[in-house]
C-alpha cells in the first residue's frame, strides 16, 4: 500500500509486474508498505527501509509491540478506507457512463 495516496496494489515478488512499482513509476510516490509484514519499501532505492525501526545507539532493530486488537483496528480502518474509495470510484463510473451515453 502506498504510504503517500493509499494506492493498494499487489506486492513485489515480481518488480517487473507489481502494480506498486508501476504506480512509483506513475506517480513517484517512494514508500509502500507490506501490510502483513508492517517493512516499509523505498522504490527509489529499490530497498526496505529498516533504518526507521533501528535504534540509534547499536543499530540494531527494535520489535514493534503491537497487540491483536491495534493490529485488528487497523485492518478494519484500511478496509473502511478501501471501502470508502472503491464506493466514491463506482459512483463516478456511474456518473461519467451516464453522462456520456
Amino acid at each position: 500500500m502506498c504510504l503517500i495516496c493509499g494506492f493498494i496494489g499487489c506486492g513485489l515478488e515480481n518488480k517487473y509486474e507489481s502494480h506498486n512499482v508501476k504506480h512509483y513509476e506513475q506517480t513517484q510516490h517512494i514508500y509502500s508498505i507490506e501490510i502483513e509484514t508492517k517493512f516499509v519499501y523505498d522504490h527509489s532505492k529499490q530497498s526496505y527501509v529498516h533504518r526507521l525501526l533501528q535504534n540509534s545507539e547499536d543499530g540494531k532493530l527494535l520489535e514493534i509491540k503491537t497487540s491483536e486488537k491495534e493490529i485488528q483496528t487497523k485492518i478494519e480502518a484500511i478496509i473502511a478506507d478501501f471501502n470508502t474509495v472503491m464506493t466514491s470510484q463506482v459512483c463516478y463510473m456511474l456518473a461519467f457512463f451516464f453522462i456520456t451515453n
